[in-house]
């Protein structure tokens, strides 16, 4: 068993948003976008106010990097999963 299978789906958005801030930091955007999109969804699935917090927080740490395609789609997104929860 794999520490994230041990993890409440919950908690396991938690620490997916974390690492996706982790990446906003080293500038990784592809992390960024992997971590974010999979924190998401558990975010949507679990309808988590605490996973959409987190991932707002990461929305001033996208600004940067709002050059990219990638990253302005996904600070969208999270904005939208804020409006939603």
């Amino acid at each position: 068993m794999t520490a994230s299978a041990s993890l409440s789906p919950r908690r396991r958005g938690a620490v997916l948003a974390e690492l996706a801030a982790l990446s906003a930091h080293t500038g990784d955007i592809d992390q960024i976008v992997h971590f974010s999109r999979a924190s998401m969804a558990l975010a949507s699935e679990t309808g988590s106010g605490d996973i959409a917090k987190k991932l707002d927080a990461l929305m001033p740490r996208l600004a940067p990097l709002m050059n990219d395609d990638r990253i302005t789609e996904l600070h969208h997104h999270i904005a939208e999963l804020q409006h939603s929860a």
